[in-house]
């Protein structure tokens, strides 16, 4: 039909992070079935054709206040960069206790510029809590992500979607971090 996969996957990419990291809107239920790629045109389908994104199902939006959208563009970029005093400082702004966890729900790319400890990578891979972890942290930690500048908990779960999405077309963490740092300034 003449749409690149790679091109699909790049607009999708660039317009469900532009929305969240520009505008501070994060779509509540990003899938397969509410995302769709069609061409300009009134729907034609022709050869070397330009993909448009169609976003469906408007019902559930996160609403990202403004300094909680600075933050989360400062700590992608960040994350990205691998600067260890400025991610600690805002994961720990985000995710309290845990905070040196929370990077690595952004993307688990981010494990590479993280302070974690072999107990921490060990406990992970075995399902577990970390030995330093207690219950009152992981409370304390879920408390800061829900009463932030907007639902942190919902953006975290569409960020997770969009990740899945664009997984399933081929279109990898690299690429769509590529895309974060484009809208994170």
């Amino acid at each position: 039909n003449g749409l690149q996969l790679f091109e699909c996957g790049q607009l999708v990419s660039d317009a469900l992070t532009e929305l969240a990291l520009v505008h501070g809107h994060v779509h509540g239920d990003p899938h397969a079935g509410n995302i769709y790629i069609t061409t300009e045109g009134a729907g034609r389908l022709e050869r070397n054709a330009s993909p448009c994104v169609v976003v469906l199902d408007h019902g559930l939006y996160h609403h990202i206040d403004d300094t909680l959208r600075r933050d989360l563009c400062a700590l992608y970029l960040a994350c990205i960069n691998r600067n260890r005093r400025e991610i600690s400082r805002l994961a720990l702004k985000c995710a309290g206790p845990l905070g040196r966890f929370f990077p690595l729900l952004l993307s688990p790319w981010f494990i590479l510029g993280s302070s974690l400890s072999i107990d921490d990578v060990r406990a992970a891979k075995d399902n577990k809590l970390p030995p330093s972890v207690s219950a009152k942290d992981v409370s304390d930690a879920m408390t800061s992500l829900h009463v932030m500048g907007g639902n942190m908990l919902g953006v975290l779960h569409s960020f997770g979607y969009v990740r899945g999405l664009l997984n399933a077309v081929s279109f990898g963490e690299r690429r769509r971090l590529k895309s974060v740092a484009r809208m994170a300034v």
